[in-house]
């Protein structure tokens, strides 16, 4: 009987664990169901996400002429360092791109495919 509860433990630990592969602060941007469904159906998806939250955002100037191919405007406060989940913003199959209210600059969130070369080159590296 005791072996039973033992394992019984171990196991729902385990499964809770494997349930808990997301970084918290993606709770932010997606539901724990969504975050959960991800990590059992496609969990190289939620991988991205993970790395996403620190690698998605990447600050330019504005090109000149180029004010119309903007995906809108966000205030943005480019003292902090750069956090996804700060900005509310979803990782899409394309790039975004935002002029940051007040300057001439524009905040790009990386695309799911871009972010992805760039978790395999660096893995590559290692």
């Amino acid at each position: 009987m005791k072996l039973l509860l033992i394992s019984f433990f171990v196991g729902a630990f385990a499964l809770s664990s494997e349930a808990q592969s997301y970084d918290s602060r993606l709770t932010k941007l997606y539901s724990t169901e969504e975050l959960n469904a991800l990590s059992s159906e496609n969990p190289e998806k939620l991988t991205v996400l993970n790395y996403a939250l620190d690698h998605a955002l990447t600050i330019v100037d504005l090109p000149k002429g180029k004010e119309a191919k903007l995906n809108g405007e966000i205030a943005y406060d480019m003292t902090i360092r750069p956090d996804l989940s700060a900005t509310g913003l979803k990782i899409s199959e394309s790039n975004q791109y935002y002029r940051i209210t007040g300057t001439n600059k524009v905040l790009m969130v990386k695309s799911f495919f871009v972010l992805n070369q760039e978790m395999n080159s660096v893995e590559t590296v290692k």
